[in-house]
This record gives structure tokens, sequence and C-alpha cells, in this order.
């Protein structure tokens, strides 16, 4: 498929999904997933893709939707008591070297958690390097629900997990 006519499908792809992964909903949705696998005879039309964060589509691979989604189940296990700001639960569970106004970065290129001067936290998020970032804003860093998806962000796309050794990747 030609670049130009893959980057416009793409844009079609984003702007219905809403820069959101459709499967966890963390706007931080950077790749182009099919429903329906390629392996499995899934075409390249916008009713079989949708915008999908890595760890998400990585994880699904080539399974069937309905399969996948009933193994995930889709319930998170309850955060760890959580501190008042993002910026301590961000120096606690994942940078102990984090001061704001700062980035934690989450292990990819193409998206990163931000807090600025008036400690406002941001969700930047862009489709690929080329393209410019989308900023999300979030809210003020001491709010608890701005706390709590500022902890799942992190514990879905960090490749440092909090307490534990940074993820390897596998060869094959």
């Amino acid at each position: 498929m030609a670049t130009d006519v893959w980057m416009a499908l793409r844009s079609i792809v984003a702007a219905r999904d809403g820069m959101r992964c459709i499967y966890c909903k963390v706007p931080t949705a950077a790749t182009l997933e099919h429903v329906d696998a390629r392996s499995r005879h899934g075409g390249h039309h916008a009713e079989n893709l949708r915008l999908a964060c890595p760890s998400c589509n990585s994880r699904k691979r080539d399974e069937e939707i309905n399969t996948w989604m009933a193994r995930e189940g889709w319930r998170l296990p309850a955060p760890p008591p959580l501190p008042a700001t993002v910026s301590e639960m961000v120096r606690t569970l994942y940078i102990p070297t984090f001061k704001a106004p700062g980035y934690a970065n989450s292990g990819s290129t193409n998206s990163r958690l931000r807090i600025d001067d008036q400690r406002v936290c941001l969700l930047e998020v862009r489709p690929g390097r080329p393209y410019p970032w989308e900023i999300i804003r979030l809210g003020l860093e001491d709010h608890p629900r701005v706390v709590l998806g500022s902890y799942d962000f992190l514990r879905r796309h960090n490749t440092a997990k909090a307490g534990g050794k940074r993820r390897q990747r596998t060869t094959r």
C-alpha cells in the first residue's frame, strides 16, 4: 500500500478512535491494529483497523478478538495506595530522580507524561516520529483521578515496571 494512502487511512482511524487505544482506552494509541488479523485474511480497510497501544497490539497478536478480550478480562488489579501527587507517585514507583516540572518517559518514543510549571499533568502522544505531539491535559497533579490515570498510563506503558526489573525483549 502506498505510504500516503496508508497515512491517510491512519488519520481516519485515529480521528474515529479519538487517539485512544480501542481496548484499554489509554490515550496513547500509537499503532494500527487489525481486528481480524492479516494472517486470518483480515484486510487493510478502516472497518478492520483500530488504534491500539503497543502493549495491547503485541499481546493480541493474531488471536480472534472475542477470545482475546475474554481471556484478558480487562480488569486491572487495585493499585497500591498511591501518593497524593503524580510527581511523588512517579518518584516512588518509577523514576527515583524525577523532579517536577519535567517528563516521565513511558518507554515508548511516541508517548510521555509531563508535569508543567503550574503542576498540570499532560499526556503527549503522536502516531510516529515525523508527526507533532498531541497534548492531552489531564488536570492538576494532586487530583486523585489524575494520579490514578497517570499510574495506569505508566503501569501499562512503562518499560521499567513498578518494583520490577526492566522488561527484556526476546529475540527469535
